[in-house]
Formats: C-alpha cells, structure tokens, sequence
C-alpha cells in the first residue's frame, strides 16, 4: 500500500511535471491579457510576467494557472482513497523546488512566453486543488462501483472534490440515489445531471427536503420568465430612451427559451430519482405553456 509520505511526493511531482509542460491560454485568459495589456507580443507578455513591481502580474498568473478539469482528473487519480490534511499540503509545498519555472502557449504568439511562479501564485494554485476537501464514502464507493470507466470515475470524483461547497447529508442521499442511472440514461446528460444537482446543492445547502429545493428552484425560473416577458413587452410598447427618462428601473432580460430547458432539465431531474415533478399552482410547467399562466394571474389580480 502506498503510504501517505509517497503520496505526497507523487502528487508533488506531478505539479512540477504540471508547470514544466506549461499552460494554453483559455478564452477567459486571452481576453484578460488582450483587454488589459493591449494584445501584447512576446516581448511585453514577457516584461510583464517577470516584472515583480507591475501590479498586473499575480493576477495575470492565478488566471493563467487556474486548474481546470484536466488538471483536477490527474490530481484525483492520485488522491483515491487518502485523506490529506493541511499539513500534507505545507509538505506538497516543501517538497516543489524554490523556483517554479513554466510557460504559457498563446495563440499568435509563437514562442512560448516563459515566466517563474511567484510563492504566492504557487500556494494559491495547490488551495485551488482543494486536496484536504473530503468525498462522503458512499458516495466514492458508489461511483466506484458502479461507472465502468476510470475516466467516468474520476470526472465524477473530480467534479464532487471541486464543487464550491461540501454538500449536506441530504444531497448526498440525493447524489447517492442518482449514480445507479449512470447505465440508464446517456452518459453525457448523466454528468449534465450531476453538474446540475452539485449546482443546486451549493444554493440550497440547508433545504433538507430536496424536492422543496427543485421547487423553489422551479418557481425562481417562471419568476425570471415573467420578468423577462414583461421587460420584453415593456420594450416593444416603449422606447428606451423615454423609459429611462421617465426614470423606470430597466433590468436585464433572461433567455426564456434557456429558462425553459432548465425547467424541462428540473422535471426531468426530480422524476427520475424521486419519481415525481415539482408542481406549480397544481398544474406541471415545462415549456411555453407556463407563459399563458403567467399571463393569467397576473390578469386576474
């Protein structure tokens, strides 16, 4: 059995290994540097990077080095069934070398612009990691257990370590009788599901009844529906400029169409691990229908 000192020292090899190869610039990071330093070339992108007194720079390097799911799912392998505490992670730290070299690739840049990690950077990276976050045991040995793929296995891990909240007991009964349908249902809604329900677990962390969860989660869609519906009627009557003059408070439109899905995703959600639907004025809303409703009650007050 793998002791914990040599866990320590893989997972520290395997973040060096992580730095050495370098990073590709997202979307989020590329507009980032583009926006903010003006569509820098390889020289500036450099200057910047390496400069300790410009006050862009740490910033500019948590992005670039902000993990992303590849990242989590060579981590996750290495952490199956260790609890690490906060002191395995300050021996993590100890074990990297004092100078962390990488680079990042940028699309029309040619050259990989090279840059060495500031301290602060690093320690916010392995945080980032959440190694010391604890998975309930049921659930690892369900997921174990039941998705045949280690790469199922460990995205699904991966996703539940970096949810922003540990669950309550009640998701994690929920989340429990939601991983048997992985071989029902296609794999990809499975983790669309899951994405979802960690969602929803973080926002209603102390709603002990669930489906009053996806109920509420329900009737905040239709509200943003009917707001929505209504700005969009507001706008076809009125000018904008005469709104704003007149000093009416114009809030930004939801996506209906996307409300929509959501809902249809709430039901579709709800029915197939508790075996029935979230309900709205006795009646089940899951598309354009509820628009009419809306309509209705608003009338007849």
């Amino acid at each position: 059995m793998t002791s914990k000192n040599d866990s320590c020292r893989e997972l520290a090899q395997t973040i060096q290994a992580l730095f050495s190869a370098g990073f590709e610039a997202d979307t989020a990071t590329l507009h980032f540097i583009n926006s903010t330093l003006d569509h820098p070339d390889h020289q500036a992108l450099q200057a910047v990077l390496n400069d300790v007194d410009n006050c862009d720079r740490e910033g500019l390097i948590d992005l670039i080095l902000s993990p992303d799911l590849t990242v989590y799912l060579k981590i996750e392998a290495l952490l199956s069934h260790m609890a690490l505490c906060q002191a395995d992670v300050t021996r993590i730290s100890s074990l990297l070398p004092d100078e962390m070299p990488t680079c990042i690739r940028i699309e029309g840049i040619t050259k990989p612009v090279r840059f060495v990690v500031p301290f602060a950077c690093r320690q916010r990276f392995l945080s980032q990691l959440n190694l010391t976050r604890p998975i309930d045991a049921d659930i690892r040995i369900a997921i174990e257990r039941l998705l045949p793929r280690e790469k199922d296995r460990l995205t699904a891990l991966a996703k539940i370590r970096h949810s922003r909240r540990i669950m309550s007991r009640a998701w994690a009964v929920f989340l429990l009788q939601f991983i048997p349908f992985f071989d029902r249902i296609d794999k990809d809604k499975w983790f669309i599901d899951l994405d979802f329900i960690l969602d929803l677990s973080c926002r209603y962390n102390r709603e002990n009844d669930i489906f009053n969860a996806f109920l509420q989660e329900k009737q905040h869609c239709l509200k943003q529906v009917e707001t929505s519906l209504k700005l969009t009627e507001q706008l076809a009557k009125n000018n904008l400029e005469t709104l704003m003059m007149q000093g009416s408070r114009i809030g930004l439109s939801a996506d209906v169409s996307k409300l929509f899905q959501k809902i249809t995703a709430l039901d579709d959600l709800c029915r197939l691990v508790l075996g029935k639907v979230p309900l709205i004025e006795g009646a089940q809303f899951s598309g354009p229908e509820a628009v009419s409703f809306l309509f209705e009650k608003e009338d007849s007050r």
